[in-house]
């Protein structure tokens, strides 16, 4: 999907010897803030997991009890996490299927519960059912390639902590092309991810080589909510297919439009991080291509995310025709590239695109050097971009 940056071979290897030194001690510091984050949140996962079926009862509860817990805030207000508007347009409306009991599966490496591998479980699955169907994912590394299909919505991969249970699987779009490249992919609606952790392992994107874009997780379906995880990869991280999407607290990495797709997005409190090598990577590739309002169903609001890593990253490339992408109260330490924003050589994009910021703060967040294409926000214009309801309605 994206346009690869060109180094020698020499450069390349040295660069690379000194951003992964810093990479392991900013990878440590990283880990720690996350197993804080999770410790705080989900006290049970530091309670060893017992299989017998007296206890996956009791265990599931109680992370159920914390699954439906709610708080107050600027935007997540009634019945937990979803606000059900009172016009009846809320997409979550029907918020008893996120607190169904329904059906749970319990998948553990170590064969003592009903699954080893989490397709197993997907796979029984009954289709196009109608309950919610929880999979409780117990600690430990997969490595699988898994597919959610269009026919099994109201699915929740719920796992013990995003830095104790993670999915890895290695392909490219070399191997399977950009879009089934990912090591999950989700194509049904009403899907719910907890605590838990996406990898792609292919590795950073060589010096003059193609077809390196390597997702770690793909969302194709409509409605879902992902809750405290984990997006590891290089080239192509995220891929935010299409529909609407909720992520609250999560972490995405990557080094170049690690998170990407013409989905309309909201990512609230999540940490973004570059692990780019030198300049011209992008956080974001947002790929809206047709017009319409700035509220159609396209485009990628982040709203007090914090922004770090390494390289000189652009806020976001646009991909499409009518790219749509604000930065809102965010704290931007990335040693972001002045311009800020790139239009892939394409003039033409400069006078259809949405790309901005608002009341942004940290060295990256200096708009003194920006295109003069982009948008520095003013309060009436980022009102849009700062609640749930920016995927939540009105339509």
């Amino acid at each position: 999907m994206a346009d690869l940056r060109i180094f020698s071979k020499k450069s390349f290897l040295l660069v690379q010897i000194v951003c992964t030194l810093l990479m392991s001690f900013a990878t440590r510091n990283i880990s720690a803030a996350l197993e804080t984050e999770v410790t705080t949140y989900n006290v049970s996962d530091m309670v060893p997991f017992d299989n017998s079926p007296s206890n996956i009862s009791h265990r599931y509860q109680n992370l159920r009890a914390l699954f439906g817990q709610h708080r107050t805030g600027h935007s997540v207000r009634s019945q937990a996490w979803f606000s059900d508007y009172s016009q009846g347009r809320s997409i979550f409306k029907n918020v008893s299927e996120y607190y169904d009991e329904g059906i749970v599966l319990v998948v553990s490496l170590d064969g003592t519960a009903q699954y080893s591998n989490i397709q197993d479980a997907i796979d029984q699955v009954p289709e196009f059912n109608t309950r919610r169907v929880t999979i409780f994912v117990t600690s430990g590394v997969y490595e699988e390639k898994v597919i959610i299909p269009p026919t099994k919505p109201y699915l929740t991969l719920l796992g013990e902590g995003r830095t104790r249970t993670i999915i890895t699987w290695h392909d490219t779009a070399a191997s399977a092309g950009t879009l089934m490249s990912a090591s999950v992919t989700v194509e049904s609606d009403h899907f719910i991810a907890r605590d838990i952790s996406f990898r792609n392992t292919a590795g950073y994107p060589a010096p003059n080589k193609t077809n390196m874009q390597a997702a770690a997780f793909r969302i194709s379906g409509d409605k879902a909510f992902l809750y405290r995880c984990n997006f590891y990869g290089h080239q192509d991280t995220l891929y935010d297919h299409s529909g609407r999407h909720y992520y609250f607290r999560c972490y995405i990495e990557g080094s170049e439009d690690f998170i990407f797709g013409i989905a309309r997005s909201l990512f609230e409190r999540c940490w973004l991080h570059s692990i780019a090598i030198g300049e011209g990577g992008a956080l974001v590739a947002q790929g809206k291509y047709f017009p319409g309002s700035i509220m159609g169903p396209s485009g990628f609001s982040f709203l007090r995310c914090n922004i770090t890593g390494t390289g000189r990253p652009y806020l976001g490339r646009a991909w499409g025709q009518y790219s749509t992408v604000v930065y809102s109260y965010c704290q931007i330490d990335a040693n972001v590239i002045p311009v800020g924003w790139y239009d892939w050589g394409l003039r033409e994009r400069d006078g259809t695109v949405y790309l901005g910021e608002y009341e942004c703060t940290g060295k990256g967040a200096n708009t003194t050097g920006r295109v003069g294409w982009s948008r520095e926000l003013t309060t009436e214009d980022a009102q849009p971009f700062l609640s749930i309801q920016f995927v939540d309605g009105p339509w």
